[in-house]
């Protein structure tokens, strides 16, 4: 399976469709590894392999056919160069050229450039030629979905960025925070109740006590704790943010 394929797909897909893609990928991926350090190259585990890689390949085919078809692309860099012209940017085919050589724009396995990528490349690096009257007005409408395109890579760029220190660890879902502050919250106290049940008479002795009173003081004791835990169970809306401790830090 061509990395570069899946990648791009990563680019453009929603969140959900980028979660599928992943968990396929690295199915794929483990089978293949578990599969190359057997020195006994099972049989099954390549079967294994073959089947997720199947599964990877339609999953794969199925999201091009689903947002790259159609797509807005530039046949060669050639044709680039006349889209940018065309559109009154600054450029001459040595500079593209170049410019495609240091990696400042993509260009695709088939030779290919997205609309998109030239456009972003023309925002970053390029110049307009000046323009008067109609051509002006059309400038100004290309540079805002120009603009439009660029700020909705960047918004691609970042949700990347957050997928991927959510998948390290760096981040936590707020639901799965509070199932588990609630979840210490209640164990807290049924401690404390068991302490109450169980401590009951030494610490009524322990303060000079009636020791008659014990379950008095019990169902005393048992209702404050409710109290309390059923204030901190009612957990507020909270804004926070969880930091990732580096070695050393204290």
């Amino acid at each position: 399976m061509n990395r570069e394929r899946i990648e791009k797909l990563l680019e453009i897909v929603p969140v959900d469709d980028q979660s599928e893609l992943k968990v396929f990928y690295n199915s794929y991926v483990a089978t293949l590894k578990a599969y190359q350090d057997d020195p006994d190259h099972d049989p099954k585990k390549l079967n294994a392999n073959r089947a997720a890689s199947g599964a990877l390949i339609e999953l794969v085919e199925a999201l091009e056919n689903k947002y790259l078809t159609g797509a807005d692309q530039l046949r060669s860099v050639m044709d680039a160069l006349r889209y940018l012209k065309e559109n009154g940017w600054k450029i001459e085919k040595s500079k593209l050229y170049k410019d495609r050589d240091a990696g400042l724009f993509k260009v695709n396995a088939d030779k290919s450039v997205d609309e998109v990528e030239i456009m972003a490349y023309a925002a970053r690096h390029l110049s307009k030629l000046k323009a008067t009257g109609a051509d002006d007005e059309a400038g100004r409408l290309s540079e805002s979905k120009l603009t439009g395109e660029v700020e909705l890579n960047e918004l691609r760029k970042k949700k990347m960025e957050f997928e991927l220190a959510r998948d390290r660890g760096q981040y936590i879902h707020r639901s799965k925070w509070l199932t588990e502050l609630v979840g210490k919250l209640s164990a807290a106290k049924f401690t404390a109740l068991k302490i109450a049940r169980t401590k009951a008479p030494d610490l009524i002795a322990a303060v000079g006590g009636d020791l008659k009173k014990e379950t008095m003081f019990i169902d005393l004791f048992s209702g404050y704790i409710e109290d309390a835990y059923n204030d901190l169970a009612a957990v507020p809306e909270l804004r926070f943010l969880v930091v990732e401790q580096k070695d050393g830090d204290s």
